[in-house]
């Protein structure tokens, strides 16, 4: 799983794993929603090729846009993953 966390990203998109997280728990900061959806997208293509999928509905997502939380829905593995706010 590190192997495929270090090899993800762009300029303005990174994924971090958590200080103190399991092995499956996976963070994705973006400075937009283009970048969010190319790593969600990326993540999928590279969970598909190891065997992994990802579950949309133990996940969560939550957007800020200068401090407010926007209503931007995103999936993966064909899910839709739920905003925190509900």
């Amino acid at each position: 799983m590190e192997m495929i966390l270090t090899s993800t990203g762009t300029e303005d998109a990174r994924i971090t794993s958590p200080l103190r997280a399991f092995m499956d728990d996976i963070t994705t900061l973006s400075k937009s929603e283009v970048n969010t959806r190319s790593i969600l997208k990326w993540l999928d293509e590279e969970g598909e090729w190891s065997g992994m999928k990802f579950t949309a509905k133990k996940s969560c997502s939550c957007t800020l846009v200068k401090g407010v939380q926007k209503e931007i829905k995103y999936q993966i593995a064909g899910d839709r993953i739920p905003m925190v706010k509900e």
